[in-house]
Parts: C-alpha cells; structure tokens; sequence
C-alpha cells in the first residue's frame, strides 16, 4: 500500500516512523510541498483501508509535529496499548503527542521548554525497550542541535539525550 498521496509525486516526502498496534497501522510523514504538509496516517490492519490522515498539520497549539525525523514509541499494557509520538514541532521544540485509543484521538504529552535546531531525532519504539528509573517507565530517545553553517565550518552540533515519563 502506498502511504503518500497522488499530489505528492513531485514533491520531496520522507516516512519518519510507523508503528503496529492491535488493530491499526501508524505512519508519520513529512510532505516538503508549499505549503509543508506533515501526516499522521493510519491504515486498519483488517481491511488494509486507510482510515484517518490527519494533515497539513498533525497536533494542535499546545503541541504539534513538523519535521523529518520523529518516532513511534508502543507502551502495551495488559488491556490496552498506548501509543506515542514524539518529533519536533516548528519552533523547534521536542514534542511528545499520545494516544490511548489507537490514534483516534491525540493529545500533547510533553514538550521541551528550549528549542533546537533538531536533526536526526530517534529512540526506542517498543515497551520492552522502554527505559526506567525507581521503577518508572519512560520513552527515550536522542537527537543532535546543529547550529551555524557547515559550509563555513562554523557548525556546531551537541547531541542530546532525553527521557519522556509515560504518566
């Protein structure tokens, strides 16, 4: 099945993450058309049909996605399974959406306070990886800032670890 749309052929698309849960299978892409259109698409894993796509824009204003890299993190608990998004949103803050119905709905979770120039944002997508501290379960991930200009030399890159609690 193709995930990007017919008007999107001559335009530059990158798949971000998917993730499979019961029922349902998640995708997040980022569409560079003018304007950039980021999407959240799920696919019903019974009858292969796509069922939502949430675009141009994939939150709301207190926490929303845009950008290249983001992942999917899956916390399965015994009667249900949550899922998680995590990407940057386009001030350039870390942002966590979460879902307890499959991706029918979703709501902001976390959001760092300081912005970043976000390249290369990953982490763990399944709840056995999914670290802990005293017993708390949280997503983690990584990513690098870059700042300035690599032609000059003048770039400066830090990479960046973090951890998100999942209640």
């Amino acid at each position: 099945l193709r995930v990007s749309l017919d008007d999107e052929f001559k335009v530059h698309t990158w798949l971000s993450s998917f993730a499979v849960t019961p029922s349902k299978v998640h995708f997040l892409y980022l569409a560079q058309s003018s304007p950039p259109r980021q999407h959240y698409v799920r696919y019903d894993r019974q009858t292969g049909n796509r069922d939502k796509d949430l675009q141009p824009n994939f939150g709301d204003g207190r926490a929303a996605i845009r950008g290249l890299d983001g992942f999917f993190a899956v916390d399965r608990k015994e009667k249900e399974t949550v899922l998680y998004c995590i990407g940057r949103d386009p001030e350039g803050h870390v942002v966590c959406l979460r879902s307890a119905d499959e991706g029918e709905t979703w709501n902001p979770h976390a959001k760092t306070r300081e912005t970043y120039q976000v390249y290369s944002l990953g982490g763990c997508r399944t709840s056995c990886l999914i670290g802990t501290k005293g017993g708390k379960p949280y997503i983690i991930g990584s990513f690098t800032d870059q700042r300035g200009d690599n032609a000059s030399g003048e770039q400066k890159s830090r990479v960046f670890f973090f951890r998100i609690p999942l209640s």
